[in-house]
């Protein structure tokens, strides 16, 4: 996989798993349904881009050295 295909797979799992956390989080009556929401997707886009959903906290990482930005 190249590097363009590497960043652009991670940012588009970034992107698709926020915007279902917080559509699936607003839509939601219940709390176990934002949890369940949050379980799943960070179970499918753990291996991706670190499961972070979060485009602060993956900032943060890279900033650390935690995470390779490219």
């Amino acid at each position: 996989m190249s590097l363009a295909q590497t960043l652009s797979s991670w940012l588009l799992a970034e992107f698709t798993g926020s915007m279902i956390f917080h559509f699936i989080g607003s839509a939601s009556p219940t709390p176990a349904a934002n949890g369940i929401a949050l379980i799943v997707l960070v179970y499918f886009t753990a291996k991706i881009s670190g499961a972070h959903l979060n485009p602060a906290v993956s900032f943060t990482f890279m900033l650390l050295g935690h995470t390779n930005p490219l």
